[in-house]
């Protein structure tokens, strides 16, 4: 299969959705009822969770700096800007 470059606004939708899968575990792991449900090595699988997902974010990134001929505007904050407040 033969991957397309993707239009900028693809690429934003993208890092909207990720990022907000990554907030949403956040919390989850934050959250102190769930805290007192679960064992660390319970949480600690969220946490992992997260590292891939960011893992993820980055090599998306990358790609979308080499592949998408237009960038979408402030490309920088696609993947990375503006999470959890």
């Amino acid at each position: 299969m033969t991957k397309r470059q993707g239009t900028p606004k693809e690429w934003k939708a993208m890092g909207d959705e990720i990022k907000d899968i990554r907030n949403q575990l956040l919390e989850f792991n934050c959250n102190p009822n769930y805290q007192a449900l679960l064992t660390k090595k319970e949480l600690n699988l969220i946490s992992q969770a997260l590292k891939y997902i960011d893992k993820f974010r980055s090599h998306a990134e990358d790609r979308m700096v080499a592949k998408c001929e237009t960038l979408p505007p402030n490309w920088q904050n696609v993947f990375f800007g503006q999470e959890v407040e």
